[in-house]
């Protein structure tokens, strides 16, 4: 184990652009598994010329095992039936569980969700304070908080093995795989998948999309910026509060929608603090980027599941005035934010199943 260092010295491997591969793609392409099986959202694969480009502008060379998936998939969203990561011992004794959702690669996965190593994958770097020596290489549900990356430069590691990261203040850096490969043959089904999603009774799909879906780009984008622990985790939790047979819907102003409410703001105040209750609701402000109906589409929904999340503008307006009369979203200069410890409140309830009035 080593603790995450706080100030790395600051360095980037580099040869000359890495013009050459230590095998020829048509030579990998001979030995190449089916990577397409561990997606449900592949995206764009990448030829030999944009691996290379990629190489050039990370500064590193990607494993073999790496760019042959990169080659097939371009990476992508994980199905849940090789998403879960366990028995991994931890030194204080504990066992690592760990939902693993994105493999960072080539542009934006076929759902939408942007999941390019240059773009996205290094902006997440930066945010979450991951060292240059490794490569962030692939993210759980919980976002910033558990992570896998693969070592180029930190000395107590192998190089190209891949590593988990817990990027809390008295977190971790410890191995887990010698290899790519070796990584994705840990993974199993997600806990809850051995009665799949295809296999149950239809009338559960509006719970199905709250626990298991994807979520949109613009929601993810949020989360990973969100410092709380297990903050997906909680989200679908207060999702599941509000849903019925066929959706998750909001048309009342209820101890079950405030808790959806408060949990999604907390979300939202990380990226963009909202500056009014209606302009959250429909967009229009000037300099805007994001607003609700934007975080919701395409949010709880599985396949075969006809409704995304409804609500009523109504519900949520209600929502915003109740908590600034609460005195717990509060007006800054930058916008309102909700109130931290009311916040911890409402997570605390959650964990322990109730309901924050």
């Amino acid at each position: 184990m080593q603790l995450i260092p706080k100030k790395l010295h600051q360095y980037v491997r580099h040869t000359g652009g890495y013009a050459l591969w230590s095998k020829p793609l048509e030579s990998l392409r001979t030995i190449m598994k089916n990577y397409a099986n561990l997606f449900e959202y592949t995206a764009r694969p990448a030829d030999s010329q944009r691996i290379l480009e990629i190489e050039s502008k990370l500064g590193k060379k990607l494993p073999d095992d790496y760019k042959m998936l990169l080659s097939e998939t371009g990476g992508g969203i994980l199905n849940l039936e090789k998403s879960f990561l366990t028995d991994i011992s931890l030194p204080d004794g504990d066992t690592l569980e760990v939902v693993v959702q994105d493999i960072f690669g080539n542009g934006t996965a076929s759902n939408g969700a942007h999941v390019d190593l240059i773009d996205y994958a290094s902006f997440l770097m930066d945010e979450w304070e991951i060292p240059d020596e490794v490569l962030l290489f692939a993210a759980s549900e919980d976002g910033m908080h558990q992570c896998f990356v693969i070592n180029y430069g930190l000395p107590n590691f192998p190089e190209g093995a891949v590593l988990y990261v817990d990027t809390d203040p008295d977190g971790c850096i410890m191995p887990v795989a010698t290899s790519v490969d070796a990584f994705l043959s840990k993974l199993g089904p997600y806990p809850d998948q051995l009665e799949t999603v295809e296999d149950t009774d239809p009338d559960s799909t509006g719970i199905n999309g709250a626990l298991y879906s994807l979520l949109s780009e613009p929601l993810r984008k949020a989360i990973s910026a969100t410092p709380t622990p297990g903050i997906e985790k909680l989200l679908r939790q207060a999702t599941e509060l509000i849903t019925r047979d066929l959706n998750p819907v909001i048309t009342e102003n209820s101890p079950e929608s405030r808790t959806f409410y408060d949990v999604v703001y907390w979300i939202v105040q990380h990226i963009e603090p909202q500056h009014d209750s209606e302009t959250f609701a429909n967009g229009g402000r000037k300099g805007q980027t994001i607003n609700f109906p934007e975080l919701m589409r395409k949010s709880f929904i599985v396949p075969g599941q006809k409704y995304e999340l409804g609500y009523t503008l109504a519900s949520l307006i209600m929502w915003w005035d109740r908590r600034v009369r609460e005195g717990v979203l509060k007006e800054t200069d930058n916008g309102f934010i909700l109130d931290e410890d009311y916040a911890s409140s409402v997570f605390d309830q959650l964990r322990q199943g109730k309901i924050q009035e």
